[in-house]
């Protein structure tokens, strides 16, 4: 049981607090970043909105990765403790973890107008290879 209990901790604490101190790292530095470049010289409004974008950007990614992580975690957690969840709360848990894997694009896609233009060339020339072909 005290096993069970140190790997569940290990388990749920251990990726929560290396993800959080690394996005935290991440936003400290963008934030930083941002005030240096706008106290030190004279920047488009083009240029602070982009700045303003990533910092909002990275707090979306962070807050997804929460949302759907903690859940998985603290169920699995749970779980290794007690052996009494059920089937369904498990796959519950999975499926929130999964979650973030099919979000994570998505948030990227919408803010990031490169990306957009990088995958809509993609995506017509897949379609023009398919009407060639056809």
């Amino acid at each position: 049981m005290i096993l069970s209990t140190v790997y569940a901790v290990i388990y749920v604490a251990v990726p929560m607090i290396v993800i959080t101190l690394f996005y935290t790292r991440i936003l400290y530095i963008a934030i930083t970043n941002e005030q240096r470049r706008s106290t030190t010289m004279r920047v488009s409004d083009s240029s602070e909105k982009r700045g303003g974008k990533a910092i909002i950007t990275t707090l979306i990614l962070v807050g997804s990765f929460i949302l759907c992580f903690l859940p998985f975690l603290v169920i699995t957690g749970i779980n290794m403790i007690t052996k009494a969840v059920s089937d369904d709360v498990l796959v519950y848990g999975e499926f929130s973890s999964s979650l973030h894997c099919v979000l994570n694009p998505y948030v990227l896609f919408y803010a990031n107008q490169a990306f957009r233009d990088k995958i809509k060339e993609r995506f017509y020339a897949i379609c023009d290879v398919n009407k060639s072909t056809a």
